[in-house]
């Protein structure tokens, strides 16, 4: 056998070997005869348009695989509209943004990015030389995001910007560098934050602000689709305020279709909350909100909700996008009011403000949300396009459950994480009663996440034994981290 391959490797033709040289002719070869519309979707799909260094190059580095390539990359405007000033060497970035600027001189838009680090040392004298390459193209700009920089370098940037025209302006990112401690310190009252005053920046549609007032935005940009906003005082105003400040937000902004309040600290202070759902003295209307994310402590958010009717909201999400728990407490407004007609997916537990990856302990169980849940099959009725529907800890009566096998007309997965006291006998009935109705899509699919105790749902072995057997995607999970199962099993 070894005198055979010896043989055979003595008589196999030696191939030629290229040298580094030559696979680079190659290359370049190759490179030189793609096409300017191949050259595009080469060059925008490897690049990502980030504030990275790396990524901030890529332009320049595109432009020097060949003399096709750098003609190409110079008769594309787009590539070089990217303005990401993050390196700490300023002079040397304002040098080569001058000349990418020129390149763009076509008026084509232009995407600003302005971090903090090149801002920690001489930080007033390194921004105005940032501003003057940036600010007589205000009028070019498509996006402006201001990162953590301090806030004498923002009100500096917001005086030039208090009567300059922004036409083209579709998206405004001002986070403001703060101080440690709680709560932290306010954007002092002298300082005016009113860029773009009279509304000169029109088609301005998304908005987002950290620690920064927010009231001249409201006024100014009355078209604002997207906005978000961070602030540390909402978690030290009382439950009543925040909720004040949510409707206030919402009357301001008819067109707003993503809403986006929360909070970045680790500590606040706690409220009693009563325990039957206030009432206020009139409920607001928002005809447009499909998105909203309220990550806000002190029970602001069932408060706010109970008070809210939102035709077109298709979900409540948490901070970290993580679909949020609603009161039971909200179930005798939804039965009476349908203020949500266009859920898609709702998950209801014992508080408002839940997130995955809370503790989770036994006496968090909803025991008094028990009430609450004889308004189950009214509050259901007026969700004709939910398909996703879960529960979290809360304690069921036997035939709580029934009236699912004739609600909700599009529901197709029903979730039950560390509740007790129905049987999976009764969740069977439903599965049943909606196979047999015409008009009701078929539950395709149930999830249940154990206790891992005596409070744990009942399954009976028969019941077991059908749902393993039927069509229908049944998991059953032993006790584990409710944070584990809701980023490998849920939505």
């Amino acid at each position: 056998m070894t005198a055979t391959l010896d043989e055979c490797s003595t008589a196999a033709p030696v191939l030629p070997t290229s040298n580094e040289s030559d696979i680079s002719t190659r290359l370049k070869c190759i490179s030189s005869t793609i096409p300017y519309d191949i050259f595009l979707i080469v060059a925008f799909l490897c690049w990502k348009g980030e504030a990275g260094e790396n990524d901030a190059n890529f332009p320049a580095t595109v432009s020097q695989v060949c003399r096709t390539w750098r003609r190409y990359a110079l008769d594309t405007a787009a590539l070089w509209s990217n303005l990401s000033f993050q390196h700490p060497n300023v002079e040397r970035t304002v040098a080569k943004y001058r000349i990418w600027l020129e390149r763009t001189s076509d008026g084509s838009p232009l995407d600003i990015s302005i971090g903090s680090q090149p801002l920690r040392v001489s930080s007033v004298k390194r921004a105005k030389a940032i501003f003057q390459l940036i600010l007589p193209h205000v009028g070019r700009w498509r996006t402006l995001h201001v990162d953590a920089v301090p806030a004498k370098i923002l009100r500096h940037l917001f005086e030039r910007l208090r009567d300059a025209p922004a036409p083209m302006l579709e998206t405004l990112r001002l986070t403001r560098d703060t101080a440690c401690g709680y709560p932290r310190p306010s954007w002092p009252a002298k300082w005016k934050l009113i860029p773009f005053t009279g509304g000169k920046a029109p088609v301005l549609r998304e908005l987002e602000l950290e620690e920064l007032p927010y009231e001249h935005f409201l006024k100014t940009f009355t078209s604002l689709e997207r906005l978000k906003i961070s602030s540390s005082e909402f978690p030290f105003a009382r439950p009543d305020k925040n909720v004040a400040s949510i409707r206030h937000i919402l009357h301001s902004l008819p067109s707003l279709r993503s809403l986006h309040l929360d909070y970045n600290v680790s500590y606040a202070p706690f409220y009693s909350f009563p325990s039957h759902m206030p009432t206020t003295t009139s409920r607001q209307a928002h005809p447009s909100l499909t998105r909203l994310i309220l990550s806000l402590p002190n029970n602001t958010v069932p408060m706010a909700l109970s008070s809210l009717d939102l035709p077109q909201v298709r979900y409540f999400l948490a901070a970290d996008e993580v679909e949020a728990t609603s009161a039971l407490g909200l179930l005798p407004i939804m039965a009476r009011n349908h203020p949500f007609p266009n859920l898609v997916s709702l998950r209801r537990g014992p508080k408002g403000i839940m997130t995955p990856t809370e503790r989770i302990t036994k006496a968090t169980m909803d025991m008094p949300g028990r009430e609450y849940l004889r308004h189950l099959q009214d509050a259901l009725s007026g969700l004709s396009e939910l398909r996703f529907l879960t529960f979290d800890l809360v304690y069921f009566a036997a035939n709580d459950l029934l009236c699912l096998g004739a609600a909700c007309p599009r529901l197709q997965s029903l979730t039950l994480v560390q509740c007790a006291g129905c049987t999976l006998e009764s969740l069977r009935c439903v599965v049943e009663d909606r196979g047999r109705r015409s008009d009701l899509h078929p539950l395709t699919q149930l999830s249940i996440v154990q206790w891992g105790d005596e409070s744990s749902i009942i399954i009976d072995k028969d019941a077991d034994a059908w749902f393993k057997s039927s069509s229908l995607v049944y998991k059953v999970f032993p006790p584990l981290m409710i944070g584990d199962f809701y980023r490998n099993e849920y939505l």
